[in-house]
């Protein structure tokens, strides 16, 4: 199709969303495959490029990990929304030819979720898919290797047969180089400079962190790094709070900056760190760099980009801006020379070694074979063995130094989740302090060598008052004002207790700043639960002394699960069976949210297990309790509406500026539940069965009733927009469950002038539906997930006439209730609503404060008819259908109809001329 081009309009995009690195090795490997098969080739992040430019290339190959909650990562996230924008046609990347690969961890329920979006949104605008999409597993035997290999290898067949060579031209082979695309010069040949990053630095000070096995970072503010979107941040506390002999060292650390920065609970602090100045000079002494250690370097461009094509983006960015650059400089400041080899590294080293044993071996770790890929992992991986130590056990290698940046992998920042939140985030001068709770990595191998991690060995050896460049960044995941003082299940092991703390700190700001603009009025809270793991109380319960002061102000009840203070070991999952009850009612009965963050692997399957116990065992009554299949569902259905049972690492919620109070509401988010009933003019006869009403063949109408609770959001929506109420309508939810003609009953509702609807497909049961209880949890399903702020249905539907969903769904969402109502009036802009209603003897107003429930009674309005134009534009408003597995909710039977009947007959009345008459005939049948 494309084979025809000549060789130079070949082009290949390759394009990364990374977050900690993988995915940009990988695309880099990609890019190699393509380079080697003729394509001119451009690797850049997801963000550098618009999805426009796309089509300007013969192949496009998309590379993306998953992070957060199903989320692209930090470098994709523009990409992305551009494709997401609405105006974009069906035919927008009509004629791109692509191919993706995705990283994820099947530990994590939405595994490969970004790239798996990515690749249905392609599609979607008109993208050819020229070749499977492939998935690589973190938990995978043989990591990611294992099946990126298998899929890069039939890749490259299926290219050579979609775009062939043109006769006599044949693939680059491997064992041939290819040209470095960026590369160092000197910037003044014979300068030199004394100046690098460990050297001219002022008298040190006396280090608050000594170590006799760590050199020291000398210098405050040795961090002069222009690393883009950083903060300069300065280390207040770096404070181990195990004990000096536990097995591992777990640091406090703050950081403050001058400035006001927002963050919520789970966004995450990344340092980039730096190399040690003895492993800085092992290298330059292996690869004979002395003498142009300390001279000026650049880093340029070693190709010539044609005219049409954008200018590459450089491996590092900000570099240009370092003050007086040296190789020493970059190799201590971006290098990663402790990182573990991928077998790139071993294919481009193999070409500057003279000796071929080495040789031979290096290029043997780049085979593909599984027993290469075996030999591979047993000599990198799993004794982790660093660049720095195959450099120095294949010392015949010798890279030139101008070709360091296309060798070496560059730094990637670590990332940690931040651990303060509500009043934690203040400094005392006006500033904004990030807490940190970190692991220090430090380990024996398998080959008896003691490993430590980059990042973290940087951090441990920091002095107080030390500067050094941090980014911020957002987490994936945003949680409603109503989860976060709702009631929730925390669940941490470890280290993994920081966002959870930074959550609980945040829900006390809360309530504090509630109380004090609220005197006197109690803010309703849900329960909160924290399960923490450690190995020793004494060694490892972290932020213990908190979680009194916190459980009086937030109803917090700690369980712990210390693994190695007892004989039997105990864990998080343990503590979870053993208080089935507990969390069933958290879970299932107040449809709390639950929060697990902590390590990948086999802790999240674990406590996912437990919890699914608990729904199967948990319920007082046995008919609560669910099945083994119904429990999975259960939970498949609140990772879907949003309360989390597998949530990541990494768990953000809102901005507190915006949760200050829950009093201050932006505006109302309605939902009007309607039903699909028959109609009120007809005449309801019984079936021939004797189990219900007949209903085939019957006009169906909408509930009058939830006629009115439409026509009543739809008039508090139109004062609003005239400022004649103090708060405005933000959105109108209509939903109903039913059958498949249940979708017209929302276009009657949207047409009306409701702004979307979803329709809950239970099929047309002949039963009569779901329960009122049933119905009720499902709304409580949907309120949680959409921050409905006010319900407004029907006090009953005619068809049953049972009155109780509204009363039921205030009670599950612990909100206040007003019913019948014949009178509703926004008071304030701080969500006061006064319904008025009618009682015996007369009439009463109520008052309550949002979030409300309100059942609507007959003399509320007078409803609209629905006008042709609006019936049209209600064809094209979003309709979405779900079930109630992804709202979380079963469908229990409690109660059933056992018959059905029509009522008595009743007997022809006669006529009595006079009062004689009556008593007369009243004696007749012995009623006198």
């Amino acid at each position: 199709m494309n084979g025809s081009q000549p060789p130079q309009r070949r082009s290949a995009l390759v394009l990364y969303g990374s977050e900690t690195g993988n995915s940009q090795e990988v695309a880099e490997e990609l890019g190699t495959l393509a380079e080697r098969l003729h394509f001119r080739t451009h690797v850049a992040e997801l963000n550098h490029y618009k999805p426009e430019v796309l089509k300007s290339h013969t192949l496009v190959i998309l590379v993306v990990s998953t992070t957060g909650q199903g989320d692209f990562p930090a470098n994709a996230r523009s990409f992305w929304r551009s494709l997401l924008l609405k105006r974009l046609p069906p035919t927008f990347l009509e004629g791109v030819n692509f191919a993706s690969f995705g990283l994820g961890d099947s530990s994590y329920p939405k595994f490969n979720w970004a790239a798996r979006k990515l690749h249905k949104r392609l599609v979607q605008l008109g993208a050819n898919e020229i070749y499977g999409c492939g998935e690589a597993d973190q938990q995978h035997p043989e990591g990611l290797e294992g099946t990126f290999i298998p899929w890069l290898t039939d890749l490259r067949k299926h290219l050579l047969e979609t775009y062939p060579l043109p006769p006599g031209q044949e693939p680059i082979p491997d064992d041939v180089q290819l040209p470095p695309k960026w590369v160092l010069t000197l910037q003044d040949k014979g300068e030199s400079t004394s100046i690098s990053t460990e050297q001219a630095v002022p008298e040190p000070q006396q280090n608050e962190n000594p170590s006799d096995e760590l050199p020291r970072l000398t210098r405050l503010n040795h961090d002069i790094r222009p690393l883009p979107g950083t903060l300069a941040a300065t280390l207040t506390q770096n404070k181990r709070l195990t004990p000096p002999t536990h097995w591992q060292d777990v640091r406090h650390v703050c950081l403050t900056v001058p400035d006001h920065v927002s963050y919520v609970p789970g966004d995450m602090i990344c340092i980039t760190p730096k190399n040690f100045s003895s492993d800085v000079d092992a290298l330059i002494q292996m690869m004979g760099w002395e003498e142009q250690a300390d001279q000026l370097v650049s880093l340029v461009y070693n190709g010539t980009p044609s005219p049409e094509e954008e200018a590459p983006s450089p491996p590092i960015q900000g570099l240009d801006s370092y003050p007086q650059l040296t190789l020493r400089a970059l190799l201590t400041d971006y290098i990663d020379i402790q990182a573990i080899p991928r077998r790139a590294f071993f294919a481009s080293v193999a070409h500057y070694t003279s000796d071929e044993m080495h040789k031979e071996r290096l290029i043997e770790f780049t085979y593909t074979g599984p027993e290469f890929l075996d030999e591979l992992w047993d000599y990198t991986t799993r004794p982790r063995r660093s660049i720095l130590e195959v450099l120095h056990e294949f010392d015949s290698v010798k890279v030139p130094w101008q070709h360091a940046v296309s060798v070496f992998p560059i730094f990637k920042g670590r990332q940690f989740s931040i651990a303060s939140g509500g009043e934690l985030k203040r400094s005392p001068g006006g500033g904004t302090t990030f807490e940190l709770l970190i692991a220090i990595v430090k380990y024996q191998t398998v080959i008896k060598k003691v490993r430590q991690g980059v990042c973290t060995r940087y951090i441990s050896a920091l002095r107080l008052g030390s500067s050094l460049k941090v980014q911020l960044q957002k987490g994936g995941l945003n949680s409603s004002a109503n989860q976060l003082v709702g009631p929730t299940v925390l669940i941490g092991p470890g280290t993994g207790v920081a966002p959870l703390r930074s959550m609980l700190w945040e829900k006390a700001a809360i309530v504090k700043a509630y109380q004090e603009e609220n005197p006197g009025v109690e803010l309703s809270i849900g329960p909160t639960l924290l399960l923490y793991g450690g190995r020793n109380q004494d060694a490892d319960f972290f932020f213990a002394d908190e979680w009194q002061r916190l459980g009086e102000l937030i109803k917090l009840n700690v369980l712990t699960a210390f693994s190695r203070d007892q004989k039997q070991k105990v864990y998080v999952q343990d503590i979870i069976r053993q208080n089935y009850g507990l969390l069933f009612k958290l879970l299932h009965d107040m449809a709390g949210s639950v929060y697990i963050c902590g390590s990948s692997g086999q802790m999240p399957k674990a406590v996912r297990g437990a919890l699914t116990d608990a729904f199967q065992h948990g319920a007082e009554v046995e008919t609560d309790r669910f099945n083994e299949q119904g429990a999975e569902q259960y939970l498949l259905g609140m990772e879907k509406t949003g309360r989390k049972p597998s949530a990541p690492r990494f768990i953000p919620l809102l901005e507190s500026s915006s949760l200050s109070t829950l009093s201050r509401m932006s505006g109302l988010r309605i939902l009007v539940p309607v039903k699909r009933v028959i109609d009120y003019a007809v005449k309801p006869r019984v079936n021939k069965a004797n189990t219900g009403v007949e209903t085939a063949g019957v006009k169906h109408s909408l509930n009058p009733f939830d006629e009115l609770s439409v026509e009543e959001a739809i008039r508090l929506r139109e004062r609003g927009a005239k400022n004649q109420s103090p708060m405005k309508v933000e959105n109108i939810l209509a939903l109903s469950a039913g059958g498949a003609k249940c979708a017209d009953t929302l276009r009657t509702a949207m047409a009306m002038g409701a702004d979307r609807a979803f329709h809950v497909d239970v099929g047309d049961s002949p039963d009569g539906g779901p329960e009122p209880l049933t119905i009720a949890k499902m709304l409580q399903g949907v309120v949680k997930s959409e921050n409905i702020n006010l319900v407004l249905l029907g006090k009953q539907a005619i068809d049953g006439d049972q009155g109780q969903t509204g009363q039921m769904l205030a009670g599950l969402l612990g909100w206040p209730q007003a019913t019948q109502a014949s009178k509703v009036e926004i008071k304030d802009a701080e969500g006061a609503v006064e319904v008025t209603h009618e009682v015996d003897g007369g009439v009463e107003t109520l008052r309550a404060k949002l979030p409300l429930v309100i059942t609507t009674d007959l003399r509320l309005n007078e409803p609209r008819y629905a006008t042709l134009p609006n019936i049209m534009k209600a064809k094209k408003k979003p309709l979405e259908k779900k079930t109630l597995a992804d709202i979380g909710v079963e469908d229990k039977k409690r109660l059933k109809t056992i018959k059905v009947t029509e009522p008595p007959a009743r007997q022809g009345g006669g006529k009595v001329e006079d009062v004689d008459g009556l008593i007369g005939k009243l004696k007749e049948l012995g009623a006198l």
